[in-house]
């Protein structure tokens, strides 16, 4: 999610670049709000390391690279400083949680192993924003499949219940999901 802050300092950055169609040299790249990814994965993969030379299109292309890692639910660079020699920035990021234990309940007619066969999630993944989703519509389809067409199925996700977690910066960022389901009646049809 782009906010305003990115949208600031993509006009700050136009409006300089503006007055000087040149190449800007990066002073400084600070990183902040990681977790798990490092300082300087972040940096590399922005491609917005300290002493090089950018354009304003630059940072729309560093956002994406970050973005599409899937690692981040929030990207933003932000103009610290800019001075006749060149500018510092932070990229500031906030990373997508990760998947702890998934668990089901309110289930009778289908089985967890049932849906963990069909269903793609796995411990360790990072948890992106569609996942509930398109998890919750698979849950449907299922129930669907077996005539249980009026099944209401919810997802959460939940502080961990692993407690078996080594690395203590992982144990905050992991993350479990609950599937709230309510089978209701199974659907009939009578004659036709």
């Amino acid at each position: 999610m782009i906010n305003k802050s990115l949208f600031s300092f993509f006009l700050v950055m136009t409006m300089s670049f503006a007055q000087s169609p040149q190449e800007i040299k990066l002073l400084s790249v600070e990183v902040d709000g990681n977790v798990l990814a490092t300082d300087d994965m972040i940096r590399y993969t922005a491609g917005l390391r300290v002493g090089r030379k950018i354009k304003s299109g630059d940072f729309a292309r560093s956002v994406k690279r970050l973005w599409n890692l899937g690692m981040f639910k929030n990207v933003q660079i932000i103009l610290n400083d800019e001075t006749s020699e060149g500018i510092s920035i932070t990229i500031l990021v906030e990373e997508n949680p990760i998947v702890g234990a998934i668990r089901y309940e309110g289930n009778k007619k289908i089985k967890d192993s049932k849906f963990e066969e069909e269903i793609k999630l796995i411990t360790g993944q990072r948890i992106k924003p569609h996942l509930i989703k398109e998890t919750i519509q698979k849950i449907k389809d299922l129930y669907s499949d077996e005539g249980f067409l009026l099944a209401k199925i919810n997802g959460e996700i939940v502080e961990t219940t692993v407690d078996n977690l080594k690395n203590k910066k992982a144990k905050d960022l992991t993350k479990d999901i609950v599937f709230y389901i309510t089978e209701n009646k199974k659907v009939k049809v009578g004659k036709i």
